[in-house]
């Protein structure tokens, strides 16, 4: 009789550290964790169908106690809603407090998209100096509040399906917000071990946080920017 794995759905908002978090959990010899989004339309997964067959393609893997993905928060629909209640999977809702600093991440990914910023995405060398970026204040403020929203909806969702979460943060499992992290550090490595019943090993990366500096020095009107966060209820996450 073959094992059926535990199946793993990390949901999780762009740019809050679920890359890592799954290069992390892949290194465990019982884990298989896709390194891509499967359910990205770009990616090769996205070709596999059904959906059925796509999500059994990388969660029914043979010769492991958990195969896992990551889901961005566009991709959670009904299709994975049926899929997650059918085959019981259990999900590690992961999430970026800070999220001023999320969504200035997302706007130099795009801008670097259009050729405005050197702002690398994902990196397995050591982190290199940004070129600053000019951000809109307001634009950035009302992208950091769609992001509270979104994680407040899926939180809700989660606790909807009536299946098993863990809720991981950005600052655990990398270890602060100016820090190059190589790997999760011991106790929150050993919470994330225990909740998939798999055994407690070190979790490690190749690849290197992209932004280690801070905000002043990769947002040339920063003065701006920290004014108009100071009359919102974002005033705390700003150096």
């Amino acid at each position: 009789m073959l094992f059926t794995p535990k199946r793993l759905l990390i949901i999780a908002h762009m740019r809050t550290g679920a890359t890592f978090l799954t290069h992390c959990l892949d290194s465990h010899p019982d884990v298989y964790c896709a390194r891509t989004e499967p359910l990205n339309r770009l990616s090769l997964w996205s070709k596999i169908e059904p959906f059925d067959y796509r999500m059994d393609a990388v969660l029914a893997q043979v010769g492991y106690k958990v195969c896992g993905m990551k889901l961005t928060y566009g991709h959670v629909d009904d299709d994975v809603w049926q899929y997650a209640r059918q085959n019981r999977c259990v999900f590690i809702h992961h999430v970026r407090e800070n999220v001023v600093r999320s969504e200035v991440s997302n706007t130099l990914r795009q801008q670097r998209k259009e050729g405005r910023t050197n702002y690398p995405t994902h990196i397995v060398t050591a982190s290199r100096r940004i070129s600053p970026a000019t951000l809109d204040a307001a634009e950035l403020v009302a992208n950091c509040r769609r992001h509270r929203r979104e994680e407040q909806n899926m939180t809700a969702w989660l606790a909807a399906t009536g299946l098993p979460v863990l809720r991981t943060t950005y600052a655990q499992i990398v270890g602060g917000e100016e820090v190059e992290a190589r790997c999760i550090p011991t106790l929150p490595a050993q919470r994330i071990c225990k909740f998939l019943d798999i055994e407690e090993l070190p979790l490690i990366s190749r690849m290197r946080k992209v932004n280690v500096y801070s905000m002043k020095s990769i947002v040339s009107n920063w003065a701006e920017v920290r004014a108009a966060l100071a009359e919102t209820e974002f005033a705390g996450m700003v150096q």
